[in-house]
């Protein structure tokens, strides 16, 4: 008999590190955008600055790692929106910075800028447990943001 566990309207954001799987991209460059990424989420969730550009912190319901990005769920769609405008502006920085490094030639600096693409659907959830013991959320919506981010190219949310 199925479980009838309470079902959750929620906001759902996906983000794809765009180009993670390219072969023309050696490993340890891989895992430092992987590194940057992490900790730019972290530092938007969980901001120690005087002047952070949104206030985000404990507006994350859910995080989870999809191994080149994230799934993050949050309870109020204008949080999902503001965390992914804010996480374009850091990265666009990081890129910035990449870019007018004078030590680094065109193919470092392709290599070196982090680019994320973005998808973000609402709807119902379920929570489930998943095989390790930890929860996932599960639903049409969630599998949709995934399918949103797909499309989203070259830094699109």
């Amino acid at each position: 008999m199925a479980s009838k566990k309470k079902l959750y309207y929620y906001y759902y954001l996906v983000i794809d590190l765009e180009g993670s799987s390219s072969q023309n991209i050696p490993l340890d460059i891989q895992i430092e955008k992987l590194e940057k990424l992490r900790l730019c989420v972290n530092k938007i969730l969980n901001p120690k600055s005087e002047r952070p550009l949104h206030h985000h912190q404990n507006k994350g319901r859910y995080i989870n790692s999809t191994g080149d990005g994230y799934f993050i769920i949050f309870d109020i769609g204008e949080d999902a929106l503001k965390f992914s405008i804010d996480l374009h502006k850091y990265l666009n920085l990081h890129n910035k910075k990449i870019r007018n490094n004078k030590i680094y030639n065109s193919k470092e600096i392709d290599s070196k800028t982090i680019i994320v693409n973005t998808g973000i659907s609402c709807g119902i959830s379920k929570p489930i447990k998943q095989i390790d013991g930890q929860i996932a959320y599960w639903g049409s919506d969630v599998i949709l943001a995934h399918r949103i981010v797909e499309f989203a190219k070259g830094g699109y949310i």
